[in-house]
């Protein structure tokens, strides 16, 4: 878990302004092309568990503006299914939601109440994840703009995609780029409420990128595979991890080694999806656990060192 500097630990605020038209919708504004070619895991009391912005619940953004997020292409006939005007049982279409910004007045276990700059009703139903669909706390767009925007990042993830975030045919994803150097360009609305930014970035050879992340877990699913922790590293990994010039060429390789230290292979595989420990009087052993019970592998490590690996 990142520690965060006291600039990286920021207060919420709530977003007053309800207009339609907003800057977190940009479509068709990176089609430039490169010039180089798991299971949910339940909520922690580490607010900044799953990236820079602290996790609120439901409840805890009562007075919160929600923002409308994107519709992807192949639902946009379908529209908003879980959000209505009150006492409608028509769904809202996504000529109407899509940019929208909805105050967050009341919630229960099922349903959302909402209100927008007009003083108009809105109900979404909650999902089974517990989430609002495709709904996204300003609050995250703001901070994270604040935070991070012409900011320096280094790429925890091992591909990032390019083009047009709004026009998948134009996408093209680029990889063996594990701790490459990027800078923070924008900060966007993607189309989902479980990745619900999109961070444009450039690399030191000018190409430009992006990653969708959860920056908070709020009205999330709690993926670890789109938590901003495990796509990003806000320090330089090779100041903060002291491996040896072999050890970093074996990590960057994706080469596991029997006797390479634990962080080397957790900085190979990512965070394991679950840890299981055993001590004894001299030695303790952790069994990690990747996968998602079809394809699942484990790394041991036995006093802080990788013992075994099985597949």
């Amino acid at each position: 878990m990142p520690k965060y500097t006291s600039t990286l630990i920021i207060s919420l605020f709530c977003v007053t302004a309800f207009a339609q038209n907003n800057s977190y919708i940009k479509k068709g504004a990176y089609t430039a092309a490169p010039t180089i070619t798991q299971p949910a895991v339940e909520k922690q009391n580490n607010k900044f568990l799953y990236g820079p912005i602290p996790y609120r619940t439901l409840q805890e953004t009562i007075g919160e503006t929600y923002l409308v997020l994107p519709m992807l292409d192949v639902f946009i006939e379908d529209g908003y299914r879980y959000l209505f005007a009150k006492n409608s049982n028509k769904n809202v279409s996504t000529k109407e939601g899509e940019g929208k910004f909805l105050k967050l007045i009341s919630v229960n276990d099922k349903e959302g109440e909402f209100t927008d700059s007009a003083g108009n009703v809105y109900v979404s139903k909650i999902d089974d994840d517990n989430t609002f669909w495709n709904l996204a706390p300003v609050t995250d767009f703001e901070n994270t703009r604040k935070l991070l925007l012409n900011k320096q990042l280094w790429l925890k993830t091992n591909q990032y995609t390019t083009g047009d975030p709004y026009n998948r045919k134009s996408l093209k994803k680029i990889s063996n780029v594990r701790f490459t150097h990027v800078t923070v360009i924008d900060v966007l609305a993607s189309f989902s409420n479980n990745a619900p930014i999109f961070l444009v970035f450039k690399t030191d050879k000018g190409d430009i990128g992006f990653e969708n992340a959860n920056v908070s877990g709020t009205n999330t699913d709690l993926d670890p595979e789109y938590w901003f922790n495990e796509k990003f590293f806000i320090e330089n990994p090779q100041i903060t991890y002291k491996l040896t010039p072999k050890l970093w060429e074996a990590v960057k390789a994706h080469d596991l080694q029997i006797g390479m230290p634990a962080i080397a292979a957790e900085l190979i595989y990512g965070r394991p999806t679950k840890r299981n420990k055993t001590k004894t009087a001299t030695t303790v052993t952790e069994q990690w656990v990747y996968g998602d019970g079809t394809d699942t592998w484990y790394v041991y490590i036995t006093n802080g060192k990788v013992s075994s690996v099985s597949f």
